[in-house]
């Protein structure tokens, strides 16, 4: 049964495959990292330094991915455009960051002058 570690400053998280890691390893399916208790890592680079982690007792572990924070950019987004009704978009022709109101029924890129409805500028963070 495989379990996870979650770094402390980070909160990123690693499937512990410790008991499989030889078998993975031999795979090349994964990398493999040495994880210490101070939440740093190795990656394995040969099959003489992976046997040397687990003569140690060292944890090995796959990279699963970071939790995300609870407010996202996205999130942010959304507080901006509740609050004050001015929406961040980047333009469908020029890609240029604008600001445009919510309300607005068709808008002008100031960059490049193109000129659409809103569905043509999609949300920056969306």
């Amino acid at each position: 049964m495989s379990s996870i570690k979650i770094t402390k400053d980070d909160s990123f998280v690693w499937l512990l495959v410790t008991d499989k890691s030889r078998e993975i390893f031999m795979s090349g399916l994964f990398d493999l990292y040495i994880l210490y208790d101070d939440d740093s890592e190795t990656l394995i680079e040969g099959y003489s330094q992976l046997l040397e982690a687990l003569e140690n007792g060292m944890d090995i572990g796959i990279e699963v991915g970071k939790i995300p924070s609870k407010e996202t950019q996205a999130d942010l987004q959304k507080e901006v455009v509740q609050s004050s009704g001015i929406n961040i978009v980047s333009c469908g022709m020029c890609a240029e960051v604008i600001l445009h109101r919510v309300t607005d029924e068709a808008i002008v890129c100031p960059h490049c002058e193109f000129s659409e409805d809103p569905c043509h500028f999609p949300d920056l963070y969306y």
